[in-house]
């Protein structure tokens, strides 16, 4: 991992320090310093360039409040309008529900609110079967996890079976942070989003083993790629779709 200088596995992992159970330390990402830059181009102006430009096909942008306590009770998840109403709400019976309806506290609704916008921008009907590649934001092991469900490649409360089955794996059926993620490849804060914006970008282009300087990482024959960028607590929330 690259924030470690040294590869880290499994154990190590198990093995770290406890911070807030369940978290331990290399359950999260190290701050780190950077900077990011892309270069957006008109059509025209990309194809005098390179004959195999990548295009951005969907952009979605939401935000929620700071506290996530208060999203539960917010009845503007009720509002047909947003993408929650049609979820399949995971509370017991016996249970109090909250007056929105929006799954449980662990939640992004607007990642789920970013992605719909993107999605529909961009013509994608099916994410877990038409996106080839993830880069998303990955700060905590459970952030990760979260998205899945809010990203639309599962159901509320399925997230853990994409784990399970590998699923989101090198050679998964819909791979996600092949580049390491926030933890593995670094967080500068600021720069994140664009640093994964270029990852994708190279992705899509096929030049992950010349930038890497290894092949493990290419996630071959990708074309239809998607990056989170996420600030806050899933306050604000930006989804793009990059497709060649």
């Amino acid at each position: 991992m690259r924030t470690y200088g040294k590869p880290i596995d499994v154990d190590d992992v198990l093995n770290s320090r406890m911070l807030a159970y369940p978290m331990k330390v290399l359950d999260c990402s190290l701050l780190s310093e950077g900077a990011s830059c892309l270069v957006l181009a008109s059509a025209d102006v990309a194809r005098k360039y390179t004959d195999e430009p990548v295009w951005i096909t969907g952009i979605g942008t939401a935000s929620d409040m700071m506290r996530p306590g208060d999203r539960i009770d917010n009845p503007n998840w009720s509002d047909k309008r947003f993408s929650y109403p049609e979820a399949k709400v995971p509370y017991p019976d016996y249970a109090k529900r909250p007056r929105a309806i929006y799954p449980e506290m662990s939640n992004f609704g607007a990642v789920r609110e970013a992605s719909r916008q993107a999605y529909r921008m961009a013509g994608i009907c099916e994410p877990y079967k038409e996106i080839d590649v993830v880069e998303l934001h990955d700060a905590y092991d459970t952030s990760e996890l979260q998205c899945y469900e809010d990203l639309g490649f599962c159901d509320v409360g399925h997230g853990k079976d994409l784990v399970r089955e590998g699923q989101v794996e090198i050679g998964g059926d819909i791979p996600v942070n092949p580049s390491g993620g926030l933890e593995g490849f670094g967080h500068p804060v600021g720069s994140t989003g664009i640093q994964q914006c270029a990852t994708l970008f190279w992705q899509l282009r096929e030049e992950i083993p010349e930038k890497f300087k290894s092949s493990k990482n290419q996630i071959d024959g990708a074309r239809v790629a998607l990056n989170h960028s996420h600030g806050g607590t899933g306050t604000a929330i930006n989804v793009l779709i990059f497709e060649r």
